[in-house]
């Protein structure tokens, strides 16, 4: 087809290469899909401009994983998960698992010959089926977006927030740029008004807002292990948390092409959420360089209950007297993931069971209980957007990742789990006892800002404790250590960073704080009573402060 329609199709995702890895020696390569798949097993990671291409383009793999793995064997052999009798659907769920896992490389001819049946799915430029577009789409003016628009770093003109590569005017991308940025886009676009556009026969789309891309409404947390092939294996789920079969659908190559009619979609599996197409969207070619673009909205999902998708932990929410819906978690700027510890790790839910934690938490428990993942560690990463002014711009992007101890995802582990949680807690509270100190000193020193300082003596707190915390929980063996002894060192450590905090607090204060002012209700508010309240405050966390459950 390439060689009877040069003008029509260029460059194939399949064979051309534009994925960016990083290789075991610690460089940069640029591949193909086969490439990536041929070679996961030597690779590290992904390595893209950002961590919203990586997540992004790391779902797109994930979805041709789950599109063969869950219809044959690791043979290749037809074997659909979804055909086996409902009580032999997690016993060979976790054996076809386990058999990728031991291989030593990914079965790279059965994902080939899978990706060969579509490889006309797969041109980024194509007359009637390019890869994640809609053929045939103009706008009512006939204008063409500029392409630096494209790069979800760059929100405007007069808002830059990492890139400077348009900075000297319109640009052009090469296709291998362009792949990375569509499939990106796709995922985190914004949202806000789109273009006025109709296809080829006449439909027209629906430029009205409807939220951001897909992956925007959510918190993404994902595992990512030393070794590529790992990392797509450990994140290809296949069981509820009930240990019920996941219902899997197709990706976008399999179903019939888009029209430009915006859809609201229920998806019939996970598959189809990795590969949504939340914009309708065609590139503009001026010959090998990607000019422009054309886009608006396209597939929306309702994110309420959409417990299929497995990349975000969940928390309810009352909507009427009578109905409770579950809401995608998302991640918050400046919060380290640490902190939402509840969240990551399973079986460890507020009492009021407000919080449900991620889909590939529980994968992991499950893979621990049934003795299939041996590693000793595990790495949690989470990647997110905070947009602003109605989603309509990009104000940051989150990039955090966890390690920990394996141990702590098994049901065997539990009790672990709700001390460190209940650790945390007590940590928490004598980071809110050093943030009264800062608002009564900003007091006592004549500052109506007290909130402020209150709030900024207590993130300096979490930084302080930032990599002592990850320091202690990485080092946690459940199945050796003693856990009272371990909660007694995290207790010391917090006893000793917030007493050492607050001192140093109070010992910056100036001669007015000293001195005090009275307030309205006729008591003193100087710096030295306010340090004496704080350390009795200390005193009374520490003593309340069981490191043993039973004490």
């Amino acid at each position: 087809m390439e060689t009877d329609q040069k003008n029509s199709t260029y460059f194939n995702l399949l064979d051309e290469p534009w994925i960016l890895v990083r290789n075991k020696h610690g460089g940069t390569e640029e591949l193909s899909v086969l490439q990536v798949f041929r070679r996961a097993h030597e690779l590290v990671c992904l390595d893209c401009e950002l961590p919203i291409q990586n997540i992004a383009i790391l779902r797109f793999l994930l979805a041709i994983v789950y599109a063969v793995f869950t219809r044959v064997d690791e043979h290749g052999e037809s074997a659909p998960l979804v055909d086996f009798d409902v009580s032999e659907q997690r016993s060979e769920a976790l054996r076809r698992w386990k058999a990728l896992w031991d291989m030593p490389e990914l079965p790279y001819t059965v994902i080939e010959q899978y990706l060969e049946f579509y490889r006309d799915r797969f041109w980024l430029k194509h007359p009637t089926q390019p890869f994640y577009q809609v053929a045939g789409l103009t706008t009512s003016d006939g204008s063409v977006r500029d392409i630096s628009l494209l790069m979800l770093d760059v929100p405007s003109q007069d808002r830059r927030l990492f890139s400077l590569r348009f900075d000297s005017g319109p640009g052009v991308l090469t296709a291998s740029e362009a792949a990375r940025l569509l499939i990106t886009f796709q995922a985190w676009d914004i949202a806000g008004l789109k273009s006025s556009i109709k296809d080829s026969l006449g439909n027209s789309g629906d430029r009205y807002p409807s939220g951001t891309g897909w992956l925007g409404k959510l918190g993404i947390v994902f595992i990512n292990e030393a070794i590529f092939a790992d990392t797509l294996l450990m994140n290809f789920v296949l069981l509820f948390e009930d240990e019920r079969l996941l219902p899997f659908g197709i990706p976008i190559w399999e179903e019939p092409l888009k029209t430009a009619l915006k859809l609201d979609l229920h998806p019939n599996g996970y598959i189809d959420l990795l590969t949504l197409q939340s914009r309708r969207m065609l590139l503009s070619f001026d010959d090998e360089a990607v000019t422009g673009y054309i886009y608006s909205y396209g597939d929306i999902v309702d994110s309420k209950n959409m417990i299929v998708e497995q990349m975000t932990a969940w928390y309810t929410k009352s909507i009427s007297k009578t109905e409770t819906v579950l809401l995608p978690s998302t991640h918050k700027i400046g919060r380290s993931i640490w902190r939402d510890l509840s969240s990551l790790l399973p079986l460890a839910s507020d009492n009021s069971g407000n919080k449900k934690t991620a889909g590939i938490v529980n994968w992991l428990r499950i893979l621990k209980d049934s003795r299939l993942f041996n590693n000793s560690t595990v790495n949690l990463s989470a990647v997110g957007v905070i947009y602003g002014t109605q989603n309509s711009v990009i104000e940051e992007t989150i990039d955090d990742e966890l390690m920990m101890n394996s141990g702590l995802f098994a049901t065997l582990s539990q009790q672990w789990v709700t001390r460190i949680i209940d650790s945390l807690g007590k940590t928490e509270e004598c980071i809110n006892q050093l943030g009264f100190l800062a608002r009564k000193i900003a007091q006592a020193s004549g500052s109506s800002d007290g909130i402020s300082e209150k709030d900024n003596a207590r993130e300096s707190a979490y930084d302080s404790f930032d990599n002592q915390f990850r320091r202690w929980l990485v080092s946690i063996d459940p199945e050796v250590d003693d856990m009272k002894e371990r909660m007694l060192e995290w207790k010391s450590i917090t006893q000793e960073t917030v007493i050492r905090l607050g001192t140093e607090l109070y010992m910056s204060t100036n001669s007015q704080a000293i001195v005090g002012r009275i307030d309205d209700k006729g008591l003193n508010t100087a710096a030295p009573f306010a340090f004496m309240q704080f350390r009795g405050a200390i005193n009374t966390i520490m003593k309340n402060w069981k490191e043993d459950k039973n004490e």
